[in-house]
């Protein structure tokens, strides 16, 4: 027999466990190559804490529906890293210097990463659906995914001047996933989960190309992978959007199916409620990610000086005049004649 404190673990709760996981890697997003690994410790301990507060609250109280976690995981985890982001640059910069970059070698490698979350996101927003949910999780979620990907790089040619940025691409054909995630275990036309995933592709596109820096300017806001925009932006988009689906999809359910959704509410119920879910998760987020970010800053945490965004401080790294060497002798192969006397 089991007692009240035992703790159970089965695929629910591997899978279960996986989502705070991917919350609190989101939030790394926002302030990776600023923090140090035990900082980061940090994060993981005092996130995962407010992570499970947000999710009862959600999940248990307003028995809100968020089958792909679009509230309460991906818009939890961007605001979040950003109020973190954000106390970590107030409360003191420990004469940090260094821009964020990448090379193409990491943006081709990226770009793997990015194909393979594209592949298996329906599996991930479908992981705890049962029966016929699951099929329709599955489709959702492929159709919001083709919107989004058609979306970004429509968007993306458009505000770079004809150009196609890899940002974009690496991030925003992703975006149909997570604004599809509180609603795709309902019963959508599949031009609904279209247009919510060329809205959220669109908006997020947007977000790396003008908003980033906007809020780096104005409000101080450093976003080191931009997951406002993958994730914050989006996974909002994803509670409006599951709000006006209840409201509007009455007719599509019998009985049976409604009660095993809403239980006894109505759909105007059961939509106020997401709404209200969707508020609380971005509060607890700021609040928690602030007073996260604010504990961290002190010495005790080994934060990290000097230069940011440099791979010296935690890993060991080839020096750069080995490499330059390389490259230098990997050209001269490549040149015509190389190599003869």
């Amino acid at each position: 027999s089991f007692g009240e404190s035992d703790i159970y673990l089965n695929l629910s709760s591997l899978i279960t466990a996986d989502f705070a996981a991917g919350a609190v890697l989101i939030t790394f997003g926002a302030i990776l190559g600023r923090t140090s690994l035990v900082q980061l410790v940090g994060v993981v301990f005092f996130e995962l804490m407010f992570y499970a507060l947000n999710a009862m609250i959600v999940e248990e109280a307003y028995e809100a529906l968020d089958i792909g976690g679009s509230m309460v995981i991906h818009s939890f985890g961007a605001y979040f890293g950003i109020a973190c982001s954000l106390a970590l640059g107030e409360k003191r910069s420990n004469g940090q210097t260094g821009v964020a970059s990448t090379t193409k070698v990491n943006s081709t490698i990226a770009i793997v990463g990015t194909m393979f979350l594209w592949l298996f996101w329906p599996s991930f927003n479908g992981a705890l659906a049962t029966g016929d949910a699951q099929y329709r999780v599955v489709l959702n979620t492929v159709l919001s995914l083709a919107g989004s990907c058609v979306a970004a790089f429509l968007m993306s040619s458009h505000l770079r001047n004809g150009k196609l940025s890899m940002e974009d691409v690496q991030n925003a054909t992703l975006a149909g996933g997570v604004a599809i995630g509180a609603s795709a275990n309902l019963m959508l036309h599949p031009w609904a989960a279209l247009l919510v995933g060329s809205s959220a592709g669109a908006l997020s596109t947007w977000g790396f190309a003008n908003l980033s820096a906007l809020l780096e300017d104005k409000l101080g806001v450093q976003d080191t992978c931009g997951v406002h925009n993958l994730h914050g932006m989006p996974g909002v988009l994803g509670g409006i959007v599951s709000s006006i689906a209840i409201a509007a999809g009455s007719s599509r359910y019998s009985d049976f199916a409604k009660s095993e959704l809403y239980g006894d509410r109505s759909e105007s119920e059961q939509a106020w409620y997401q709404i209200l879910a969707l508020f609380t998760t971005i509060a607890i987020a700021l609040l928690g990610g602030y007073i996260t970010g604010y504990l961290i800053s002190f010495d005790f945490w080994e934060p990290l000086k000097g230069e940011c965004y440099e791979d010296l401080a935690t890993w060991e790294v080839e020096d750069d005049d080995e490499e330059e060497g390389e490259e230098d002798s990997e050209e001269e192969d490549r040149l015509p004649g190389a190599g003869a006397v």
